[in-house]
């Protein structure tokens, strides 16, 4: 049965991190149903032109001045012109994975995009895998020239982010497995993706429960933090925050944060799902939906965890 979630504001946030602090390359948005808004200008204007509709999981990327390159629910990827991009078809992310897809410019290979996706819970069996979409081609508009490269075959959970290395050109890319508490490091690098991870054994066991694959997956600005959302359902979800070596790609330290089931007495339609950091990366955000009033309406329920002092007692 095809799971529908309804788009959160922090769906909208489907750059890589390393793109939302790289000139105008997180300008536009493309997202949810052939919606898209423009920031160029630096307040969001409303775009009507996108082709796209995807449930959940999608990425745009413009070059450093701003103009859009393409856009992805990780099945399709769309050029600047709203066609299907040539060979950009039967791409192994899913339309209603939390975080299908992921654009990673090439390190020092200008107009050399990396697409990495995840599958959904109801298919799984693609695991992580990538894309190249080398943008000299086609007058401009971008062809796919090698799609679908396995890096995980094993089932991954529907979250994925990047992170700029240390070295500031290098970057990390990052899934988690399911049954199990395994983290997955991918470097790209001006010579391409690096096939061998690094490996992280941490936080939570993930496993059984087939809501844990649900979520969102996100970086602190200075890479120094992962935070995670663990589930859809409303009894059993939870995020954990993580330290992030960006020199070695080590997830380590791990802190649980409980429930909103635990934290509030408002009667939850779905838990945890978004996850986002303050730009500064002294605030850590997560949300989820409740019902509310006699038509069981839905409402966003945010919440912000204070990271200035980093003791586990005074975050939560």
């Amino acid at each position: 049965m095809q799971r529908v979630v309804k788009i959160s504001f922090t769906l909208l946030f489907g750059l890589a991190q390393i793109a939302a602090s790289a000139q105008q390359e997180a300008a536009t948005w493309y997202f949810g149903k052939h919606a898209g808004l423009d920031f160029t200008n630096g307040s969001p204007v409303p775009i009507r032109n996108s082709s796209m509709f995807s449930f959940e999981g999608c990425a745009t990327i413009s070059d450093q001045n701003g103009q859009l390159q393409f856009y992805t629910n990780g099945t399709r990827i769309w050029n600047r012109q709203h066609a299907v991009m040539v060979n950009g078809d039967s791409l192994h992310g899913h339309i209603s994975s939390s975080q299908s897809a992921i654009c990673i410019p090439g390190p020092q290979n200008p107009g050399i995009y990396y697409v990495f996706t995840v599958d959904a819970l109801q298919h799984a069996s693609y695991g992580l895998k990538y894309s190249v979409v080398d943008m000299r081609l086609q007058n401009g508009l971008g062809q796919v020239t090698q799609k679908n490269i396995s890096l995980i075959p094993d089932t991954c959970l529907e979250k994925i982010t990047a992170v700029k290395h240390c070295n500031g050109r290098d970057v990390w890319v990052i899934a988690h497995t399911w049954n199990s508490n395994q983290f997955r490091a991918f470097l790209v690098t001006p010579s391409g993706v690096t096939v061998t991870p690094v490996i992280s054994n941490t936080g939570t066991f993930v496993g059984q429960d087939l809501n844990k694959m649900l979520g969102y997956m996100k970086a602190s600005p200075d890479g120094a933090r992962l935070a995670v959302a663990y589930g859809r359902s409303s009894t059993t979800d939870f995020a954990e925050l993580y330290s992030f070596n960006n020199q070695t790609g080590q997830v380590y330290n791990p802190l649980y944060l409980p429930s909103f089931s635990t934290i509030t007495n408002l009667p939850l339609d779905e838990g945890l799902y978004g996850v986002e950091f303050s730009p500064n990366g002294q605030r850590l955000y997560t949300s989820a939906k409740y019902e509310f009033g006699i038509n069981n309406e839905t409402k966003s329920l945010i919440y912000q965890y204070d990271l200035s002092n980093p003791s586990p007692v005074a975050i939560l």
